[in-house]
């Protein structure tokens, strides 16, 4: 399976996607619907993945 760095848009590279300027930084181990686990264990609500629909 080829890494995802070869498949990246580059319309998602130039920054122009970015909700924000600073991210966050989290870690995501998965992810069902809205809610995100990150890898040290904290379950959390994307609330922003819908706000430009």
């Amino acid at each position: 399976m080829a890494h995802d760095s070869e498949h990246r848009n580059p319309f998602l590279d130039s920054g122009l996607a970015s909700t924000t300027m600073h991210p966050l930084g989290l870690e995501v181990e998965r992810a069902e619907g809205a809610w995100l686990q990150l890898t040290d264990g904290r379950r959390i609500m994307d609330a922003i993945s819908g706000i430009g629909v």
